[in-house]
């Protein structure tokens, strides 16, 4: 008898933990449904909520600036460059497709678009060789050439950047109007505004969003004015203020970031870069603003980062990258290098080769520059097909291949120039077919050397020595 209520108390209990432990799960499933459904809502909340701000600031900057190189770099880099899959209403597609036909007839020919995007190379190139030359006395230039190059690409930013800071530079041709917007698109643009607001309501109350986090044109306004701010310190301050109706757009923290990396507040730099890959929903397919993000925060981390932060952070330049940008693959290759990965960084320097990007070695100045930290322990294919085409650079001379060949490791670059050694020619005779009328006669000495190896107005001294003694010839 006993035995028997012992055992239907030990039923009881087991039944009871049952009971208890399939209440936990099933109120842990339910929790983790409704937290689940919770982060669900949210990011669809801050999709529309990142669609509805970037069409905003796409007509503020058009309007603000009356510039069709802007209007056409909002048109390709954003409003054509959408990631269908992040936005999550039908109404924000039919926003997007009305603004695309109004600005579609504004756009700039190809023809400007080229002669832009060669003053973008040019500089690209004279950035590079302003901060090699301000720094030639320094050691690490020569311990650690990758630095200097990846903060100089680093400050050109990628075309869509180097614009809006470099528009000073186009007076002549913004004097001329020749960029200037059509009155009829900027009325329709003024029209469109006012359909935004009224879809803004809508889409708002549709998915419950709080008013604050919406921009509108006045904060828009004043934002882009802050953004044209020479002095960075004041910037900064500027940026920091406007934070609370800012919080939730992406490219305000790029700005903000960018700003206290240049004047030295790392962290908070860090800090700002952070909070945009946080919030960012990856609106855009190829988003210049997650591509120079990532650029500018690898800059901070490169010396103490663990490689596969710092891989995923290339990995987003390069994600948000056309093959327009050079710039940005090229840094993104630099990157590579110094973190050992030859194969990729080959990979990327061959890719705008492919593509025909050659202005970071297109020039004397730019061997000098890049040489080292491109050829550094690279590839053998990469190291020839480069060598290989300076050799073909009618500007570069050998002593910059020399240059070069110092610079980097034992290669065969000198098998390169045999040819370049072969012409050089010294003639002793009194007369010859090269030399009929013995314009040497003094010295009985004729040299031939390859334009290559001479550099402007140069003076060649042969030095020989005999029983006599040294002589010199010039």
């Amino acid at each position: 008898m006993i035995i028997g209520i012992v055992k239907r108390r030990v039923i009881v209990c087991l039944q009871f933990a049952l009971i208890s432990i399939y209440t936990l799960i099933s109120g842990s499933c339910v929790y983790a449904e409704e937290a689940k459904a919770k982060l669900n809502n949210e990011q669809t909340q801050l999709q529309v909520l990142e669609c509805l701000n970037l069409i905003a600031v796409s007509l503020t900057h058009i309007m603000t600036y009356n510039d069709k190189v802007i209007l056409d770099q909002e048109y390709n880099t954003i409003i054509n460059n959408l990631n269908l899959s992040n936005i999550p209403d039908a109404d924000i597609i039919t926003l997007l497709q009305e603004l695309m036909d109004l600005l579609t007839t504004s756009k700039i020919n190809d023809r400007d678009r080229e002669y832009l995007l060669s003053r973008f190379d040019k500089n690209v190139q004279t950035e590079l060789k302003n901060r090699v030359k301000s720094r030639i006395f320094d050691t690490d230039i020569v311990i650690n050439p990758y630095t200097t190059i990846l903060t100089a690409v680093l400050s050109t930013g990628s075309f869509y950047f180097n614009y809006r800071s470099q528009m000073d530079a186009y007076a002549k041709e913004k004097e001329e109007g020749k960029w200037a917007i059509e009155v009829k698109t900027m009325q329709g643009l003024n029209n469109f505004y006012k359909k935004l607001l009224k879809y803004s309501w809508e889409l708002m109350r549709r998915y419950n969003l709080p008013d604050k986090w919406r921009l509108d044109e006045k904060q828009l306004s004043d934002y882009t004015n802050i953004l044209k701010e020479p002095d960075l310190a004041k910037r900064y301050r500027k940026l920091e203020r406007i934070e609370s109706s800012f919080q939730k757009f992406p490219p305000y923290w790029y700005y903000r970031g960018q700003s206290a990396q240049e004047i030295g507040n790392n962290k908070e730099a860090l800090r700002c870069f952070n909070q945009f890959q946080q919030i960012h929903q990856g609106i855009l397919r190829k988003d210049p603003y997650a591509a120079s993000v990532a650029m500018c925060k690898t800059m901070l981390i490169m010396e103490h980062a663990d490689i596969n932060t710092l891989k995923s952070d290339l990995e987003l330049i390069l994600s948000n990258s056309d093959d327009d940008d050079w710039g940005n693959i090229l840094f993104a290759a630099l990157q590579y290098g110094r973190a050992g990965d030859a194969d990729t960084a080959g990979k990327l320097i061959l890719r705008n080769l492919d593509n025909g990007h050659i202005a970071f070695i297109d020039s004397p100045d730019m061997i000098r520059a890049v040489g080292p930290a491109l050829l550094l322990n690279s590839r053998i294919d990469v190291f020839n097909r480069i060598i290989d085409m300076v050799l073909k650079n009618d500007k570069v001379k050998n002593y910059d291949l020399l240059w070069l060949y110092g610079q980097t490791r034992n290669s065969d670059i000198l098998k390169k120039i045999r040819l370049e050694f072969d012409s050089v020619l010294l003639q002793t005779e009194d007369k010859s077919i090269l030399n009929p009328l013995n314009i040497f006669k003094g010295n009985n000495l004729l040299m031939f050397l390859p334009t290559r190896w001479m550099i402007d107005n140069a003076l060649v001294t042969l030095n020989f020595k005999d029983e006599s003694g040294e002589k010199k010839f010039n």
